[in-house]
């Protein structure tokens, strides 16, 4: 985790995000819950930004009640949407064009959201 606010177990804080992202971390805005599993988003509007060198990403996620649609960004451009349904492995980025740097940006559209982990390819 990149946030200067750091994680809190049982605790739900409010992350901003920072002007410049080290590769590698992963950074929150808006309120999240910690957890010693997860981060929840507790409110709108929050998303979960990350640089990275891979040419597929993928999210361990899932949700606390309702499906939730993720609105998927990649150097700042719109790259899809996707329904966060149940615990399991999404694929958030699949290139073409190989391995590259980029910034996604994960943008939940509503509350509830449970991120565990990101994996690559």
């Amino acid at each position: 985790m990149g946030n200067t606010q750091g994680r809190a177990p049982d605790e739900t804080r409010a992350y901003l995000l920072p002007t410049d992202l080290a590769r590698d971390r992963f950074y929150l805005s808006g309120s999240w819950k910690n957890t010693n599993d997860d981060m929840e988003l507790s409110s709108v509007p929050g998303s979960i930004s990350l640089r990275f060198y891979a040419r597929n990403v993928f999210l361990v996620a899932g949700t606390s009640g309702d499906p939730i649609e993720l609105t998927i960004r990649v150097d700042d451009k719109p790259a899809g949407k996707t329904i966060i349904n149940g615990f399991q492995l999404y694929q958030v980025y699949n290139s073409t064009s190989g391995y590259r740097e980029h910034k996604i940006e994960l943008i939940p559209a509503a509350p509830g959201l449970m991120t565990y982990t990101f994996t690559f390819g």
